[in-house]
């Protein structure tokens, strides 16, 4: 957050965070349990506010549910679209990113997103997502292809593919720039 703030190119930043409710996280083992309640995770939102006042900057919390499971193409929300924990890949659209980067692409265009804070609960969001995935298979013409289980080949269901998100993602192209810049 420190470097955000203190890069010029990052002038009238705004954080968006995911509203999380670590009062309900439970996990099977109690040891995780104590850990969690010991880690006082409730405090980092505050911080996050906190820091960005300081510096004259925005913090906005966002609803989270299924920015991680929602493809940030066609909106399509399912749990197998995360075949691991760092990998991304749309059952519909074909889409593959790192995780992390699809999830923040869904958070970032959840900030002012009226419809999306009109929802009540869980179940209200995934309809709303699905009825974005229906219309965007309408406006790029596609029927009843979409959604069919794509067979895999002998190839590629003993292969793990790796995903090289840090060669294409804009972020991760300009970061290595900057690197270039400042060493040459």
């Amino acid at each position: 957050m420190n470097e955000c703030y203190n890069d010029p190119d990052h002038a009238g930043v705004q954080f968006v965070y995911e509203q999380l409710s670590v009062a309900s996280m439970r996990f099977k083992a109690r040891a995780m349990n104590a850990y969690l309640k010991a880690s006082h995770l409730g405090h980092i939102p505050h911080q996050i506010v906190w820091n960005a006042e300081k510096r004259g900057g925005m913090a906005t919390p966002v609803n989270c549910a299924y920015s991680s499971q929602q493809c940030s193409v066609c909106c399509y929300v399912d749990r197998k679209n995360r075949p691991d924990q760092q990998t991304f890949c749309c059952q519909v659209c074909g889409n593959i990113a790192h995780a992390d980067i699809n999830a923040s692409v869904n958070i970032s265009r959840r900030i002012g997103d009226k419809e999306l804070q009109r929802c009540k609960d869980r179940k209200a969001i995934k309809k709303l997502l699905m009825r974005r995935h229906e219309q965007w298979k309408q406006d790029h013409g596609k029927g009843e292809e979409v959604g069919r289980k794509r067979r895999k080949t002998k190839d590629q269901s003993n292969t793990k593919r790796k995903i090289s998100y840090r060669e294409h993602h804009p972020f991760f192209t300009r970061l290595t720039s900057l690197a270039a810049k400042a060493s040459g």
